[in-house]
């Protein structure tokens, strides 16, 4: 090299050390003069273009020194730079490769290499490149710090601690590291070490603002350990440092809101309004704390503001429910919610209308417990506006909804919520004071239907039918109480207008009304001596105190390898406080014994896990005059949700009955008294059956997850247990009208002329009732049932001569619930590598068999399709999408027994937990929204 040219690069790199890049820039441009073909000077140009932020200059530099010099290592390590920082992953990944190959003692570009990595979600590879720095420097601090952080992005929490304490053995004085402990041990709910890091991190921060970071981390302590005074203080503290800091001010309102100090929590987020317009968690929250003060247009604008930020589930849901048909309540209250949502986005008011967001020293904005009653004279101009005429529905569909299905309790929030739009409502107070008599709140239900009754003498048009209504419930009350001489004046009103011929009419034509007075007749010859009198919690207790358990009773645990469930003893609790498959204790000790790999993005992957497989004791028991109460369905969502197996005797047989919420197991507060059978007036008309009856119907059998996993397997108990099938006169099962329930019953050799619905005889008695034990805990298969359905079905599904696809994806767009809201984009991504959409209820029974015998890979939802993987080969890849709030193991549990490949993506979760609430009841049947880029790297994983 000439040497006035090499004294003019070391010249430009000077420069560029300093910051002059004027002269910097000068000097280039000589050098470029002298030899336009110097790759060296092509490098320095493109540090030129990079120290300002011209990357794409600063990319086409580098390329054109490599492409003078091949082999130039400086220009493939900042070129990759460039390229990562932009988020070019790609060939920044192959330019680390190139550079490395070139000079593999590179200690710090590996390092680079793994921020790569670690920045585009690729965490594995990424540990791989920091474990290969360490490799050739085992003091290299900071690929302990990044280790450190990407196992703790993988859930490795406790190789992660390890790995922060290798830090500050190494750097003593590092924040970073002891605040990112402190995080770690927080999450592990060590208080304790985490406040101890995070004091540690207070004597060696740099600046105030990191100073108040942690104080808002010591108030998070605080708050865990329910230490609020202490906590309110910390988040003071961190005010008094950094006076503009959203997120303590956040916290600070979560706080308060939860204390049940709503005014004062709204004045905290809208300052974190204030700070941050467009802070999407700050107008949920404020939104829902203006719900409980009763500002419902406060709360709407807030939640207006969280569609605009956050529209695809609110636009997903409304398209969806455009097809939606049916006149069933909780159809009309999923129309009524979307038309609110969308008028609710048209709704003029604004974002935060006249309201007192001052805070205050109050302790308390509301009681707790108490029924509050709308005053009916203070009716606004609310109940006329479009958004609140939809909203009023929405609330009415849905208190009537649960009312239908037994949950008075919620109902009682929804008519209270619908009373607050509408004060003028008689409807929403004869429901809502039913609910409350339903649940023997008879003081309660007493001011709601006195209410109602000075509503009615004030309206100018009279309702003889809920005039009459209104006096039969008081009478009803007043009588529960004792009152008598007001009972008999409600009483009196009624039979003044049943007897006027002027209301006779009206009467007549109001079926609730007519309801109403037929159970008040009936009441006094209504007896519940067909109600269970008691408990037997084992069959097998009751047939030996008969002395029939030699001839009655079959035990088949040992035979089909009933597991010991040591692993699954739990602490016990309170009683009656069983959440059944929604309980948040038992359920994590279920996600607890199975293991899984966390690849990033959303993604995990399930490991091998043992001692896992928890089952209850298998027999077949016959029953001498036995009778089973099964709730029949009534529509899509009102379905069988209660068993009852009685002896003649009257007792409940424990663990024959099953009810939602059904338990989990080892639930140590499941409380057989409390069965939905106790809570009935009376049960429906006992139809006897002569001859012998199988009962083999369970909860929700008319879907078909339960079908396979819950109510087929209990024929398998049968034939083990010796009774031959053509011995039993009937099969009570819930239904034989869809396709999949003749289909399987027909291959398994049940003729039509021996099923018995229970659906059609809700309430039976048999000479001899055959009752096989549960299969196992609800959805949960076991290893015998599973081999069994295999051996049943799965030679059919392997006829030669047809080929199906490698590749499938299972569509739910036909379903009701738990759809992909971005379906179209899903289906788009996919096609490009192979996959198939298939619309299961489109197939038969055995073409679903054959189509997951030969598939490879098998991608949807969580739903009754992946039922199917039953018929997988083992290794098949099956992909799991799971709701941000629904998160269950059915499919878990057949994929390992099965040795298949299983991955879940958790699908993004609409945050605004109000409107949630509307637009799904129960977490199973919100939608999912997909990300894409979560989907893309997920197919990169696959074979």
């Amino acid at each position: 090299m000439n040497p006035s040219l090499e004294d003019l690069i070391q010249s430009a790199i000077a420069d560029l050390d300093v910051g002059n890049l004027r002269e910097a820039h000068q000097t280039i441009s000589q050098i470029l003069a002298l030899d336009p073909d110097q790759a060296q000077t092509y490098k320095i140009l493109g540090d030129w273009y990079e120290v300002q932020g011209l990357f794409p200059e600063a990319i086409s530099a580098y390329k054109k020194a490599i492409k003078l010099q091949p082999d130039f290592v400086e220009a493939y390590a900042y070129l990759a730079q460039v390229l990562r920082n932009t988020g070019e992953f790609e060939p920044a990944f192959f330019c680390y490769k190139k550079a490395l190959n070139l000079r593999p003692s590179w200690t710090e570009l590996y390092f680079q290499w793994g921020q790569a990595y670690f920045w585009s979600g690729d965490i594995p590879r990424a540990i791989r490149c920091y474990q290969k720095t360490l490799e050739q420097n085992p003091n290299h601090v900071h690929s302990y710090f990044a280790l450190a952080m990407a196992y703790g992005q993988l859930g490795d929490t406790k190789r992660a601690i390890a790995l922060y304490q290798r830090v500050i053995q190494l750097q003593p004085d590092l924040a970073n590291a002891y605040n990112n402990l402190g995080c770690l041990l927080f999450a592990t709910n060590d208080y304790d070490g985490a406040l101890a890091a995070w004091n540690r991190c207070l004597t060696y921060n740099e600046t105030e603002s990191e100073n108040s970071l942690t104080y808002n981390n010591i108030g998070q302590v605080f708050v865990a350990q329910g230490k609020i005074k202490e906590a309110i203080q910390s988040y003071r503290q961190a005010l008094e440092t950094k006076e503009d800091f959203p997120l303590v001010y956040n916290n600070l309102g979560k706080i308060l809101q939860q204390q049940n100090q709503h005014k004062n929590a709204v004045y905290y987020f809208k300052k974190v309004i204030d700070l941050e317009p467009d802070n999407l968690f700050a107008y949920i929250d404020c939104g829902a704390s203006l719900l409980n003060l009763g500002k419902l247009d406060a709360a709407l604008s807030c939640f207006k503001k969280v569609i605009s930020l956050e529209p695809k589930f609110v636009e997903g849901y409304c398209q969806g429910m455009q097809q939606l048909s049916g006149s069933d309540e909780l159809s009309l209250a999923r129309k009524s919610c979307a038309d609110f949502l969308t008028a609710l986005q048209q709704d003029d008011t604004p974002l935060f209308p006249p309201y007192q967001w001052g805070a205050d020293t109050d302790n308390s904005d509301e009681q707790e417990g108490k029924v509050s009653v709308p005053i009916p004279d203070q009716e606004g101009a609310r109940g006329g506006k479009t958004v609140y005429k939809h909203l009023y529905k929405t609330y009415l569909h849905l208190g009537n909804t649960l009312a239908i299905y037994g949950k008075f309790d919620q109902a009682v929030s929804y008519y209270q919520k619908a009373a607050q739009i509408q004060p003028q409502s008689v409807e929403v107070y004869l429901k809502l004071g039913n609910c409350l008599l339903k649940n023997q709140q008879l003081n309660a239900a007493l001011t709601v239907y006195q209410t109602a009754r000075i509503l009615l003498k004030r309206s100018s048009v009279f309702s003889p039918s809920q005039f009459l209504e209104v006096n039969l419930q008081l009478g009803i009350i007043t009588e529960k109480q004792g009152n008598w001489e007001s009972a008999t004046d409600y009483y009196s009103q009624v039979l003044q207008i049943q007897q006027d011929s002027r209301f006779q009419s009206w009467v007549s034509n109001s079926p609730s009304t007519l309801n109403l007075l037929q159970e008040w007749a009936n009441a006094p010859y209504i007896q519940r001596t067909n109600i269970p009198q008691g408990v037997c919690d084992s069959t097998l207790t009751w047939l030996t105190n008969n002395n029939l358990r030699d001839s009655h009773y079959c035990d088949l645990s040992e035979l089909l390898g009933s597991q010991n469930l040591d692993n699954w003893k739990q602490t016990p609790s309170k009683p009656n406080q069983c959440g059944g498959l929604d309980c948040e204790p038992c359920l994590k000790g279920v996600f607890k014994s199975f293991q899984w790999q966390n690849l990033g993005h959303g993604i995990e992957k399930g490991l091998v896990s043992k001692n896992n497989t928890a089952s209850t004791p298998l027999f077949v028991a016959v029953i001498p005059n036995g009778r089973a109460w099964i709730v029949p369905q009534q529509n899509y969502w009102l379905v069988c949700k209660a068993i009852a197996i009685i002896t003649p005797d009257n007792q409940l047989l424990a663990d024959v009955s099953r009810e939602y919420p059904a338990p989990l197991p080892c639930c140590p507060s499941y409380d057989p008294q409390q069965h939905q059978v106790f809570q009935q007036s009376q049960l429906p008309p006992l139809q006897q059956i002569e001859g012998r009856v199988a009962v083999l119907s369970g909860l929700s059998g008319n879907v078909y997850f339960h079908w396979m996993v819950d109510i087929l397997p209990r024929l398998e108990l049968l034939r083990q247990s010796g009774i031959k099938f053509n011995q039993i006169d009937w099969f009570l099962v819930n239904s034989y009208q869809a396709p999949f329930q003749r289909e399987t019953l027909t291959r398994l050799g049940i003729p039509e002329f021996k099923i018995l619905e229970s659906d059609q005889f809700p309430h039976i008695q048999a000479q001899q009732l055959i009752v096989p034990s549960w299969a196992g805990y609800m959805g949960w298969l076991q290893p015998w049932a599973i081999d069994t359905l295999r051996r049943w079905f799965l030679p059919d599904g392997q006829t030669p001569g047809r080929n199906y696809p490698e590749r499938i994806y299972i569509s739910r767009g036909n379903a009701r619930y738990r759809r992909v809201l971005n379906e179209k984009e899903v289906i788009e991504t996919l096609r490009p590598w192979g996959f198939v959409t298939v619309q299961l209820e489109t197939l038969s029974f055995t073409e679903q068999v054959a189509l997951f015998a030969q598939a490879k890979v098998i991608m949807g939802a969580h739903g009754s399709g992946l039922t199917n993987i039953l018929f997988c080969q083992p290794g098949t890849q099956v992909i799991e999408w799971m709701s941000a709030h629904y998160n269950r193991h059915y499919y878990w549990v057949i994929s390992q027994y099965l040795e298949l490949e299983h991955y879940c993506l958790t699908g993004e979760g609409f945050s605004c937990y109000p409107l949630r609430g509307l637009m799904y009841q129960n977490s199973l049947t919100e939608d999912i929204w997909v990300n894409l880029v979560s989907l893309k790297r997920l197919l990169k994983m696959l074979k």
